[in-house]
């Protein structure tokens, strides 16, 4: 396996949705740096798309094109796709989880 650059973790360390994505880079022995995140700094998203929304927790992975992604459910489903042997979620649950908007 390549090496991979670690993935950019916005956070803020008490948020259980934060936790979630950080349970998901340890799962799948993903390297990480975790940044804690406050919205009147918004100066450490400033490579972000500026669509993104800015709520935690969002995700920069320097080995997918600098993808960013917000929301720990998306990010879970990404990190799936992109780095599982195993999938945590089937294509079944997939595309009912796809018929819920995110906002």
């Amino acid at each position: 396996m390549e090496k991979l650059e670690p993935i950019r973790l916005y956070q803020i360390p008490f948020s259980h949705f934060c936790d979630k994505v950080r349970w998901a880079l340890d799962f799948f022995s993903l390297p990480y740096k975790l940044i804690n995140y406050s919205p009147r700094e918004p100066q450490t998203l400033e490579h972000a798309p500026p669509t993104l929304q800015k709520l935690v927790p969002i995700i920069e992975d320097p080995n997918n094109e600098s993808l960013f992604i917000s929301d720990s459910t998306p990010i879970l489903l990404c990190l799936d796709y992109h780095y599982a042997l195993f999938h945590l979620y089937s294509l079944m649950d997939i595309d009912i989880i796809n018929l819920f908007p995110y906002h």
